[in-house]
This record gives C-alpha cells, sequence and structure tokens, in this order.
C-alpha cells in the first residue's frame, strides 16, 4: 500500500508577505511542484476521502488547475479496504520548472517529470490510513498557520477556509484574506522598482 504525507512550506517575499502552500509526499517522494506550479487543493483532497469521483487535488496557485496546465483529474475510485489513484497530467510536472524563453503551453504538452522521477501514475493506499492521513495533517497543518508570525496569506485561495479560517465559509474566508491583504499592503508600499515578488530590474 502507498502512504500520503502533506507538508506545509512557506515562501519569504522581500516585498509581500508570507505565503503558505502545501506539498503532498506519497511513500516519501513529492508529488507537488512549486516551479510549474502543481499545489494541493486540500478541499478537494479531503472530498476524495469521503467519496468516489473525479477531483483536481493539484491546482495552480490561483485555484484555478488549468491555468497551469492541469487539464485531467485525479481519479478516485474504492473497494472495501483500499482507495485507488490514477494521477492525471500533474503527474507530468512533478519535479519539472517552466524554462524561460519556450512556450510554456508547448512545454507543458510534452513535460514528462513523472517518467523522469520515476512516479508511478497509480496509487493504493489504505482506506483508513488514506483519510486519518489527511485529517491529522490538515489538523497539523492548521496549528502550523496558527504559530506563525505577522499576517501570512495562503495558496491556493482555496485552502483558506481549511487552514487559516476553518470556521468561516470559503467565500467569507476569501474575503476575509484579501481585506487584510489591503491592509497589509497599505502598510507595506512597494519602494520604486520592486513587483509584487521582488523583483528588480535587472536583477
Amino acid at each position: 500500500m502507498n502512504r500520503l504525507r502533506l507538508e506545509y512550506r512557506v515562501d519569504r517575499h522581500p516585498y509581500w508577505p508570507d505565503g503558505v502552500w502545501t506539498a503532498l509526499f506519497i511513500d516519501g517522494q513529492e508529488i507537488t511542484s512549486r516551479e510549474w506550479p502543481s499545489l494541493v487543493d486540500l478541499t478537494q483532497l479531503r472530498r476524495s476521502a469521503e467519496e468516489d469521483g473525479e477531483f483536481f487535488i493539484f491546482t495552480c496557485e490561483c485555484g484555478d488547475a488549468g491555468c497551469a496546465g492541469i487539464d485531467e483529474p485525479v481519479i478516485v475510485t474504492r473497494d472495501a479496504e483500499s482507495v485507488h489513484w490514477q494521477l492525471g497530467d500533474a503527474w507530468r510536472f512533478i519535479g519539472v520548472s517552466p524554462e524561460a524563453g519556450r512556450d510554456w503551453e508547448e512545454q507543458a504538452r510534452g513535460a514528462d517529470g513523472g517518467a523522469a522521477a520515476n512516479v508511478p501514475r497509480e496509487f493504493v493506499f489504505s482506506a483508513e490510513q488514506y483519510a486519518t492521513a489527511i485529517e491529522q495533517d490538515i489538523s497539523a497543518g492548521q496549528a502550523f498557520v496558527a504559530r506563525l508570525e505577522g499576517f501570512v496569506t495562503v495558496t491556493p485561495d482555496t485552502n483558506l477556509a481549511i487552514l487559516k479560517y476553518p470556521e468561516l465559509e470559503p467565500m467569507e474566508a476569501s474575503r476575509r484574506q484579501n481585506a487584510a491583504l489591503d491592509a497589509w499592503r497599505a502598510e507595506h508600499p512597494l519602494p520604486p522598482g520592486p513587483t509584487r515578488w521582488g523583483w528588480m530590474p535587472g536583477g
């Protein structure tokens, strides 16, 4: 049986608040890719522990899977004791970084990161371990975010109502973060030159 684990990481930028995102590992190997990106949508992952179906467990940092070239969902089915994954095309982006100066869509079509990383397209989890690991790791993520000092964002926004504002509905959680981000930006104006990610012309 395969085993799933979530890990929480912080992106730090000189001119933008710290951002939390979620990495997913199967049998100790990272399946997510920050560089492409293909990040975990915790709402979709949690639903997959409750029912069969097609889930965009992997998505762009903006929350729209198609924006990252992820057009195929993870197909989740189960039997009496097991949860089965067919990974979908997020498999192509495992460990892959887009190359500057090359057509992005062409790269997405030709990416084969899963093959290079020797990661299979199908996984089988113990149904009990799968559901327990997801809930335990989400609880750990909530505690992790709560311990961070200062204002932090959560990427993608779909994870806000799970990690940062579990008492709120998703739309209200997004509204709360946007209001807090506006307040943070008012208190931390950009110096001349840098963009939101801290890039400097000629840097």
